[in-house]
């Protein structure tokens, strides 16, 4: 297995010096980015349609199915390298438990092979008896969710069953932040709706940028973020990816209605 990306490096930081911390992340193991290094690397770990298509998950919602075609969809079943990809998903898993993390939310836990999930739980217990797994058992049977039981996730993480009884007591406030930020997402298309993604160049500084447009191109959002608090975004640096402004083109964000 290679490496993660390098913001994984961050995380023994903050599970050793701060044992009060206690991290939980998300494991997903039935689907992957559309664009991931594995669909490359090992083509048949992946669903694949009459055509030889990469299969897109989705869902159904009301009477319509949402395709999601930004994800491809894993073959743990029935992959003619299984023994690789569920090794794959081990090693994964212990890589993350062995950073710190002493939980796992388990996406769609339901619609994984039970024996999958023995195989994972079973290592990363071996070696973190301590780390619980939770099942996300959104919109499955209650046949699904006991079979979830009996691979040995910890108990079902009902996503849309909490109440406040359910809540631990805060250390800090950040409704107001969140409130804020609903308020401004609800006021602009870009970000309510999906639509072309590009990145802009920032001068080869350690920030990032990109643009967030509408289907129809008529708003925009630009998006930057800078690790660096220190640093600032100059105009001048703003230039679309690939599109110098020496070429004279008019930038993605000009002609639109900008944030």
């Amino acid at each position: 297995m290679t490496e993660g990306p390098r913001i994984y490096n961050l995380f023994p930081l903050l599970a050793g010096p701060l044992p009060r911390l206690r991290l939980m992340m998300d494991l997903v193991i039935n689907h992957t980015a559309f664009d991931a290094p594995p669909i490359q690397e090992h083509p048949t770990w992946f669903k694949r349609d009459d055509t030889g298509a990469i299969v897109h998950p989705g869902a159904k919602d009301g009477k319509t199915r949402v395709v999601w075609r930004v994800l491809a969809e894993v073959d743990n079943e029935a992959s003619p390298d299984r023994e690789a990809l569920w090794g794959y998903w081990r090693d994964l898993t212990l890589h993350f438990a062995d950073l710190g993390f002493l939980g796992f939310r388990c996406d769609a836990a339901y619609q994984v092979l039970s024996g999958l999930w023995r195989e994972v739980i079973g290592a990363v217990k071996a070696r973190h008896p301590d780390v619980l797994f939770f099942a996300e058992t959104l919109g499955c049977t209650p046949q699904q969710t006991l079979a979830t039981a009996l691979a040995g996730l910890t108990r079902p993480l009902h996503v849309v069953e909490t109440t406040p009884a359910d809540w631990e007591a805060p250390r800090w406030d950040l409704t107001g932040a969140i409130a804020a930020v609903n308020r401004t997402k609800a006021a602009h298309r870009a970000l309510n709706e999906e639509g072309p993604i590009s990145p802009v160049a920032l001068g080869g500084e350690p920030r990032f940028g990109f643009l967030k447009a509408t289907g129809d191109g008529r708003e925009a959002a630009l998006v930057l973020l800078n690790p660096n608090r220190r640093g600032g975004f100059p105009a001048d640096d703003l230039t679309p990816a690939g599109d110098p402004s020496s070429s004279g083109e008019r930038a993605p964000w000009q002609g639109r209605k900008r944030l």
